[in-house]
């Protein structure tokens, strides 16, 4: 319990105007009234009392005690925040100064349990790298066995299937890879979460794997983050390419039937081996990674144990916004020194967005989905446009435009085209001719340029789904009853995550999409030249349009998670953890689990009231909106 003594100053009217203040007003203004809603004693640069709860720092030896983190968690022992303790040179924390006679009381100690190391999950990483790392042995394995024994047709080999059947097989092929490279991926991602962590350059839960690297090389070097974004798209490119419908122009009936193409098939299980390679590699270093959760509240007390994070009183209804604008108004000395003092705020009905807090490259991720959306929306109106005005120089007859059928059985529904010049222009006897094996090796580079793009927004798209799964998680300490979980399982937690279920059937169906929109398939005796096979890519304009659809759908949806404003007065966090560290002042110990965050002032009226987190809902109440908090 934290009892004020009532201020001099006239806080609730200052912050009051501070809150009907744009982001365009005056920069002198705005400090003026940052300044002003100091408390007291802030600034007194005489004084060299340091507050008591300001530098909170581990009990005891340091060096032991990141010692013990590597061992299991069952030899974690509750650790104790102690006010008297020197700051530990990790932490590279000030001694900051305040007023003795601000807080009449305080809290005295902060216990910290043992958090979570996830063994189990990392045993759930390994075998889904396992299960990679098998399937890419099985595809190198049938491929090279289709290309010694079909060489001359790209190691294809003839099955009797129909359209629909071999629709339905990619589809389960996609869901298949999704599984299993989201899996590796994890590993991927916890390993840079803890890279970081390592390099001191940590702040939110939730990185851009493929676009954030650590500085030395290992596994998550900018380099070894390149090569896992190629194998991935050579994956997907390659499940667009693996099963080719065999038909000709004169012999349409042959349509039933398609050809597994060995190629695609070693293409792919070059993608996996690659992926495998990469999450081996960050399990076989994994020394430095202190748990393999995924839960922000599990991650901000991992760090706060190690020293990189440490809990700063007089901050508990301080949003990450609200830092992100310290930060903006401030030299870097000056938020150095601000960013661990006191600060009285009252609480907000509604919380700012992701935007707002500046999430490092969030605006450039909304710019290019909505960029490859408008891109994709384009493509089959070219394709319309295109068809329409080669029409009359063929000679053929107006069909009434696009049928609405996922076959495309009319002349506009599609346009086809080889990718050998000869076969694209049978009349020009001067046109090159290409073998059938650089065609195929440039349809293969054409679908990796596609899955590429669609690849790194899902990507993209997936950075603000985990910020907004964080911040939901965060936010059941005040808003449901059963609180916030400080234990989660990753595979569930994604599932009952509507954000994260989205984002998993969007990686299936659009990369799936894709490979069917952009039709590959091969032709035997294209055109005129029955002596010349022939790789053909179709066009489907309807397939398109639908794609399209979908793709706007996704930029839709990351614009509303990203300019969401989360309603309630617990504050926001995004992931970020410094802010969470200073938010939650009370760790559930006892063998509790759950988490709940409200007012613990108690029935006194003072001027500054103090919201904090306990183990037990009874010993937390309602917020009051009128009253400053600290």
């Amino acid at each position: 319990m934290i009892r004020c003594k009532p201020l001099e100053t006239d806080l609730p009217l200052l912050w009051q105007q501070y809150d009907n203040i744009s982001d365009d007003e005056h920069m002198a203004f705005r400090r003026s009234l940052l300044d002003g809603l100091r408390l007291p004693g802030q600034d007194d640069e005489e004084e060299e009392r340091p507050y008591s709860s300001q530098s909170c720092t581990i009990a005891g030896d340091d060096k032991e005690a990141d010692l013990s983190m590597h061992r299991q968690e069952q030899q974690q022992q509750p650790l104790v925040l102690s006010p008297t303790t020197a700051a530990p040179p990790t932490q590279r924390q000030h001694q900051h100064k305040c007023d003795d006679e601000m807080l009449e009381e305080g809290p005295r100690n902060i216990v910290l349990p043992p958090y979570d190391v996830c063994a189990g999950t990392k045993t759930w990483a390994a075998m889904a790298t396992a299960v990679g790392a098998v399937g890419a042995t099985a595809c190198l394995v049938g491929g090279c066995i289709l290309l010694s024994h079909h060489a001359s047709k790209l190691g294809t080999v003839r099955l009797f299937a129909s359209r629909r059947h071999i629709e339905v097989a990619l589809l389960a092929l996609n869901v298949a890879l999704t599984m299993c490279t989201d899996g590796m991926m994890y590993v991927h991602a916890v390993s840079l979460r803890w890279a970081l962590f390592a390099e001191g350059r940590l702040e939110f839960n939730t990185n851009l794997r493929m676009l954030t690297s650590a500085r030395t090389f290992g596994p998550n070097a900018w380099s070894v983050n390149l090569l896992a974004l190629t194998c991935l798209v050579l994956t997907y490119a390659a499940s667009s390419m693996l099963l080719l419908p065999a038909a000709t122009l004169v012999a349409p009936e042959q349509g039933s039937q398609c050809l597994v193409n060995g190629v695609a098939l070693v293409i792919m299980g070059i993608g996996l081996a690659g992926q495998a390679a990469i999450a081996t590699w960050c399990l076989l270093t994994s020394a430095s990674i202190r748990t393999w959760g995924s839960n922000p509240l599990n991650t901000t007390l991992a760090a706060i144990r190690h020293g990189q994070v440490a809990y700063h009183d007089g901050r508990c209804m301080l949003s990450v916004y609200q830092r992100c604008l310290q930060r903006r108004l401030s030299t870097r000395e000056q938020y150095q020194q601000q960013s661990h003092q006191p600060f009285a705020t009252r609480p907000r009905r509604r919380q700012e967005n992701m935007c707002r807090v500046r999430v490092p490259s969030l605006p450039a991720i909304l710019a290019f989905t909505w960029a490859l959306a408008l891109l994709a929306l384009a493509g089959p109106i070219m394709v319309l446009l295109t068809i329409r005005a080669i029409r009359p120089r063929v000679g053929d007859a107006d069909t009434g435009g696009v049928s609405l059928s996922w076959a495309g059985t009319q002349p506009d529904d599609s346009y086809s085209f080889y990718f050998s010049p000869r076969l694209n222009d049978p009349s020009s006897p001067s046109a090159a001719s290409l073998p059938a094996r650089t065609q195929a090796f440039l349809a293969l580079l054409f679908m990796c340029l596609v899955q590429a793009f669609q690849a790194l927004d899902l990507q993209c798209l997936e950075l603000i789904v985990q910020l907004s799964r964080d911040e939901s998680l965060w936010r059941r300490a005040a808003t449901s009853a059963r609180g916030a979980p400080m234990r989660t399982i990753p595979a569930l937690a994604a599932l009952s995550s509507w954000e994260t279920a989205v984002l998993f059937v969007a990686k299936a169906f659009c990369h799936w999409l894709v490979g069917l929109s952009i039709l590959v398939w091969y032709d035997e005796g294209a055109r005129m030249r029955q002596d010349e096979d022939g790789v053909v890519v179709d066009l489907m304009v309807f397939r398109m349009f639908i794609y399209a659809a979908v793709m706007v759908a996704l930029a839709c949806l990351a614009t509303f998670l990203a300019l969401r404003r989360r309603r309630g007065s617990i504050p926001a966090a995004m992931g970020h953890l410094p802010t969470l560290a200073d938010l939650v002042d009370e760790w559930p110990a006892g063998g509790q689990q759950r988490l709940w965050w409200g007012d613990k002032t108690g029935e006194d009226e003072p001027a500054i009231r103090h919201a904090g987190t306990s183990g037990a809902r009874i010993q937390v109440g309602p917020i009051r909106d009128y009253c400053l908090y600290a």
